[in-house]
């Protein structure tokens, strides 16, 4: 199992405090034009890879939607083999700490995970690992009565009974890196096919940007799009807005084969955040970049990953 490295990087609060957040800067910044500090490429951000065995049914109508924070990924498996094939899917966490209860994405193992085929779902196999200075330590956690997920509340007398590692004595459940691997199977029988979908709630890179500012242009520019038009629509929509909220979500999609997959790419009337989407960006798809929601157009030749920057108004 290939382990991704660390993102070490600050959380902002929990999901109300980061509503008032945004409130309270945007309204500082409409007083007093206060230059707004870009966050980190990767702040509150947790990604999930999915994967799998998949040769021959290659998968065709493949589809991405997203509608909030939750993604849906489907795709139809057809097998024109004269046997009946098996086929294995993976999903992946990145590693990941726990900082304490202040954080935003307090549960960074996809536990909402869920996979159907032709409608009904599927049970996913799940397992969880412990990482420390790059070595793998589950046995000795779970040696001692502890899970792999890290965890700050962990029991005192447990960690002490954990025997030191790499020379180092674990002082609490916030030492070390946690990852989760989730894994399904499905049969295809011969000349058939089969219709998969997977859902889960995306935890996605979130910040509050300056329009004119250099973090707005780079991360527009990321997403093919050209800031300045981009910044035009904005304004045409909200003519007083001058900070807006970027979400960056990555949609997993290496098992598609490079295939052609249609996005789709809703409008909530408010997000997780309390901010109001505006127009979505993402290279190669066939609508105009930079496009007011809702939007629904084909990327061919996908990549491993998707990425879709939506921009929104924040909460007032």
């Amino acid at each position: 199992m290939r382990r991704l490295p660390l993102l070490h990087s600050s959380r902002r609060g929990k999901l109300r405090e980061v509503k008032c957040f945004i409130s309270a800067v945007f309204a500082l910044f409409l007083s007093s034009a206060v230059t707004i500090a870009s966050a980190n490429d990767s702040e509150n951000a947790e990604t999930l890879t999915i994967g799998g065995r998949v040769s021959n049914p290659i998968p065709i109508d493949a589809a991405i939607s997203l509608g909030g924070d939750n993604i849906s990924i489907s795709a139809r498996l057809e097998n024109q083999n004269t046997e009946s094939i098996q086929y294995g899917f993976f999903a992946y966490t990145q590693l990941f700490q726990k900082f304490g209860e202040a954080e935003t994405y307090a549960d960074k193992t996809f536990s909402d995970l869920r996979v159907e085929v032709d409608g009904k779902p599927l049970a996913l196999t799940s397992d969880s690992r412990a990482f420390f200075l790059g070595q793998d330590i589950t046995h000795a956690l779970t040696g001692a009565g502890i899970a792999p997920i890290p965890n700050a509340g962990v029991d005192d007398d447990r960690l002490t009974s954990v025997p030191e590692q790499m020379g180092v004595k674990l002082k609490d459940g916030s030492d070390w890196e946690g990852q989760v691997l989730y894994s399904w199977q499905t049969l295809v029988p011969a000349s058939e096919a089969r219709e998969m979908t997977i859902r889960y709630k995306s935890l996605p890179q979130f910040e509050l940007a300056d329009i004119s500012g250099a973090r707005f242009n780079r991360l527009v520019g990321q997403h093919c799009g050209d800031a300045s038009m981009v910044a035009k629509q904005v304004r045409k929509m909200k003519p007083n807005l001058r900070a807006v909220v970027l979400q960056k979500y990555v949609a997993p999609v290496s098992f598609f084969k490079s295939a052609s997959v249609t996005l789709t790419v809703g409008q909530p009337t408010e997000n997780s955040l309390g901010a109001h989407p505006l127009l979505a960006l993402v290279c190669g798809v066939t609508v105009p970049n930079g496009s007011f929601l809702p939007i629904k157009g084909v990327i061919g030749e996908s990549d491993a990953r998707i990425s879709i920057l939506v921009i929104s108004a924040p909460a007032m």
